[in-house]
């Protein structure tokens, strides 16, 4: 009965043209599109996207990730796990790799997945940790996760046909925390295979920087210390041996920039903001790079301590321009809906290319991770997952490690 109810559909209102020499399941894919998908994602595969994902644009190298969607399901649309045969699946991935048949089916060195990292915490997973209150960067929710990050990772995941597991960690920002250790610690103890929004930065890779350094608490931490764990680190606090890091392709870069009062004007750059009160952090970069500025450190600049709560002097009318990284800002703006605070359009020339920490030793991992990465910058998917979640994207300039900061490079560059 279904057969026959798609070979009318196809009797009265036709099928796209398929290129010359299709492949040999293609005809079984149309069936199979036009009984499961058309509904839905349109006709011929020609669908805007508004309603529902747009099929031509999905990945011809990401067939793990298709499959993966159509059984599981994926947002609004049902899984179809329980329904679909796996030849009907087969035939369908045919149908839409070929963009309907105007295109030739890939072959199997451009389809072709790179081999599984061996080099895992656990067998099938891709093991990412997390903080669980980053804001728009990540963070836990009752049914998997949100942000920036957690996308990242989730696709990256998806693309190594593995499933995300993820270890929620507690960060708690303060002087006596240092997230550069705490990224070695977690990887030498084994609690991730990667740690993403890691600078690409010549002292945060390859050798530790110390013999050891303690864990974070993560949800799910032993309480009490069992053998294995005592075996693994030393009891309390839980300091671990550290083992050298290395660092992938950049997704994204960390740049600074001036975020100002909506009642101000915009300003164009750190001269621009002269005759305003600016405000800037203690101990950061960014208050670094002002204190430099000979013109705008002689105006009225005042520092504050850094922190959450440092944007919330231009809120509370105790300055008029800050100096700040632009992520400080989108978490900023994600905790108060109602902020009368705008980022400039002004970018200051020192930035930071972001990547995502792993071990030196798992370089499998490493060299797959790449691959991913860079197929999501082809694919623009980066852009739109930092629009979806309230990220305010740079491009990363690839120019490699970081150089270390000294107050003769920084003056060179400001």
């Amino acid at each position: 009965m279904r057969k026959l109810f798609v070979f009318l559909l196809l009797a009265l209102f036709g099928g796209p043209v398929a290129a010359q020499d299709p492949h040999p399941q293609f005809a079984a894919g149309l069936e199979a599109y036009e009984f499961f998908c058309s509904k839905c994602h349109g006709k011929d595969i020609v669908n805007p996207g508004v309603s529902s994902y747009d099929l031509r644009k999905f990945p011809r190298d990401q067939k793990d990730r298709f499959y993966s969607s159509v059984r599981k399901g994926k947002g609004d649309m049902p899984a179809w796990g329980d329904v679909i045969y796996p030849e009907e699946l087969d035939a369908l991935w045919v149908y839409v790799a070929t963009r309907g048949g105007t295109e030739p089916f890939p072959d199997e060195e451009h389809s072709a997945k790179p081999a599984k990292p061996t080099s895992l915490v656990r067998a099938g997973y891709l093991t990412a940790c997390l903080s669980r209150n980053a804001g728009v960067l990540s963070g836990r929710r009752a049914a998997g996760g949100s942000g920036f990050d957690f996308r990242v990772s989730e696709a990256l995941a998806q693309s190594l046909g593995l499933d995300l597991d993820v270890v929620w960690v507690e960060s708690e920002p303060g002087e006596e925390s240092d997230p550069v250790h705490e990224t070695y610690a977690m990887l030498a103890y084994g609690l991730c295979d990667m740690v993403p929004s890691h600078p690409l930065y010549s002292r945060a890779v390859g050798v530790p920087p110390t013999d050891k350094a303690a864990l974070p608490r993560w949800l799910g931490m032993p309480e009490v210390i069992d053998a294995e764990t005592q075996r693994r680190i030393n009891a309390p606090p839980p300091y671990v041996d550290l083992e050298p890091i290395a660092v992938t392709k950049p997704y994204m870069r960390a740049e600074i920039g001036l975020v100002y009062v909506e009642t101000t004007p915009e300003p164009k750059d750190l001269a621009d903001v002269l005759p305003r009160r600016l405000a800037y952090q203690q101990g950061t970069l960014s208050g670094a790079l002002l204190e430099l500025d000979a013109p705008t450190q002689a105006n009225n600049a005042k520092s504050f301590n850094p922190g959450p709560r440092f944007l919330w002097q231009l809120e509370s009318g105790a300055a008029d321009v800050a100096i700040v990284d632009v992520a400080a800002f989108d978490a900023h703006r994600h905790h108060n809906g109602v902020t009368r605070l705008r980022l400039a359009k002004w970018r200051h020339r020192v930035g930071m290319d972001i990547g995502i920490a792993v071990l030196e030793a798992a370089n499998d991992l490493k060299q797959v991770l790449d691959t991913a990465i860079s197929t999501l910058h082809r694919s623009n998917r980066l852009a739109e997952f930092a629009a979806a979640e309230g990220v305010t994207y740079s491009r990363p300039q690839f120019e490699g490690l970081q150089a270390p900061f000294t107050w003769r490079s920084l003056r060179e560059t400001n």
